[in-house]
C-alpha cells in the first residue's frame, strides 16, 4: 500500500501508513525513502534514512543506497553524496553494480569527473549499465571525446 501511494504521488498517505505500521521491516523503510525520492522530496527522503540509522534494528541495503542516492543531486549536497558513498563502503555495498553505477550518475551530475573514474575503476564486475553511466557522465560534462574512447573501450 506504501509504494502504490508512493508511486501515485500522495506520499502524505504513504507516511500515515508507514507511521502506523506496528512493526516495519527493510522493505516498508527501502518504499517510503524511494517514494520521497521518487516525489521530489529529497529532505524528507534523507530526514527518514536517517531515522533509519538511528533507529539501528536494520542495517541499510543496496536498496536503501539506490533509493537514497539521487537525493544529493535534488539536494545539490556534494558532501552528503560522499557522506553516503563512505557509508556505501563502510557497509560493503559498493560490491553490488547497481549502487556503483547510481554513484557514477550522482558524481556525473554534481560535475565530479575525477570521483566517477574513481568509483567506475574500482568497480569488479563492469555492467553495461555501469559503462552506460561513465559515458554519459562524461558527456553531460563536456567530454565528448573521452566519452566516445570509452565507448570504443567498452566494446572490445
Amino acid at each position: 500500500m506504501i509504494d502504490r501511494y508512493g508511486s501515485n504521488g500522495d506520499v502524505e498517505e504513504a507516511r500515515l501508513l508507514f507511521d502506523s505500521m506496528p512493526e516495519r521491516n527493510l522493505y516498508s523503510w527501502n518504499t517510503m525513502i524511494g517514494g520521497y525520492c521518487q516525489n521530489k522530496q529529497p529532505h524528507e527522503a534523507m530526514s527518514l534514512f536517517h531515522e533509519l540509522l538511528m533507529e539501528k534494528t536494520y542495517d541499510p541495503d543496496d536498496v536503501t543506497a539506490i533509493s537514497v542516492l539521487p537525493t544529493i543531486d535534488d539536494l545539490g549536497a556534494l558532501d552528503m553524496g560522499i557522506w553516503v558513498h563512505e557509508f556505501v563502503k563502510w557497509k560493503k555495498l559498493d560490491r553490488s553494480s547497481n549502487v556503483c553505477t547510481t554513484l557514477i550518475d550522482i558524481y556525473a551530475k554534481c560535475g565530479e569527473i575525477d570521483k566517477v573514474r574513481r568509483v567506475f575503476d574500482e568497480v569488479l564486475q563492469k555492467e553495461t549499465c555501469t559503462w552506460n553511466a561513465l559515458i554519459n557522465g562524461l558527456a553531460i560534462n563536456g567530454r565528448a571525446m573521452e566519452a566516445l574512447k570509452v565507448f570504443s573501450n567498452m566494446r572490445i
